[in-house]
C-alpha cells in the first residue's frame, strides 16, 4: 500500500508540475521571493515588487507597469494679475472760493448777477495719470449741482456760505472743496453795480 500512496503522489506532483508549464505569459503569476535577512538582495529586473523582510509576493507581469506623471511644474513667469490700486496724489479745482448770488425775484432786476458757475476739477494719481473725479453736494440741498460741476442757485437757497466737494472716484477720501458764498440781490446791489 505505501507502494501506492508513493505512486498516487508522484502522479499529483507530476500533473501539478505540467499544470504549471502551461500558464500563459500575459496572465499575473504570484512568485514568493524570500528576502535576505540583512534586507540586501539582488532584485530581478523583471519582477514588479519591492524585497522586504520577510516573504512577499511580487508580479511577474507582460505589460508594463504605468508611469507616474511628473508633478505639474509652475511657469517660470508669473501669471498676470489685477494691477494695484494707484494711490490718488492730489485733486485741484478750477476755484476754491466762489460768491454766487439768488435769483432775482424780478427778471429785470438781475442785470448780470451770477447765479451760476461751471467749475472744473482733476484728480492727479501718484503715476502722474489723470484720475477721474465726482462732484459732491455739501450744502444740504441749498444749491444745484451738476455731474458735471455746474453750480447754481435754486429760488429756495438762502443766503450763506456752502461747500462743494471735488473728491476722486477712486478715492474719496482725496478732495478739495470749494466754499460757495452766496448773497442775496436788493435794489440797493443793483443800483451798485
Amino acid at each position: 500500500m505505501p507502494s501506492r500512496v508513493r505512486r498516487t503522489i508522484g502522479l499529483g506532483l507530476a500533473v501539478l508540475a505540467l499544470a504549471g508549464c502551461f500558464v500563459a505569459e500575459e496572465d499575473d503569476a504570484l512568485i514568493p521571493v524570500q528576502a535576505l535577512p540583512d534586507g540586501g538582495g539582488q532584485a530581478d529586473p523583471s519582477l514588479k515588487g519591492a524585497l522586504s523582510p520577510g516573504t512577499v509576493q511580487a508580479t511577474n507581469s507582460a505589460t508594463p507597469a504605468p508611469t507616474p506623471t511628473p508633478p505639474d511644474t509652475p511657469s517660470p513667469t508669473p501669471k498676470p494679475t489685477a494691477a494695484p490700486l494707484v494711490a490718488i496724489r492730489a485733486v485741484q479745482v478750477s476755484r476754491t472760493h466762489l460768491v454766487l448770488f439768488l435769483p432775482p425775484r424780478d427778471p429785470a432786476l438781475g442785470l448780470g448777477l451770477v447765479t451760476q458757475h461751471q467749475l472744473t476739477g482733476s484728480a492727479t494719481r501718484a503715476d502722474g495719470f489723470p484720475a477721474s473725479i465726482q462732484w459732491v453736494d455739501r450744502s444740504s440741498g441749498q444749491l444745484a449741482l451738476s455731474p458735471t460741476g455746474l453750480v447754481s442757485t435754486k429760488p429756495t437757497t438762502v443766503a450763506g456760505d456752502y461747500r462743494v466737494r471735488c473728491a476722486a472716484l477712486d478715492d474719496p477720501h482725496v478732495f478739495q472743496d470749494v466754499t460757495i458764498e452766496v448773497r442775496a440781490t436788493s435794489a440797493l446791489t443793483v443800483i451798485v453795480q
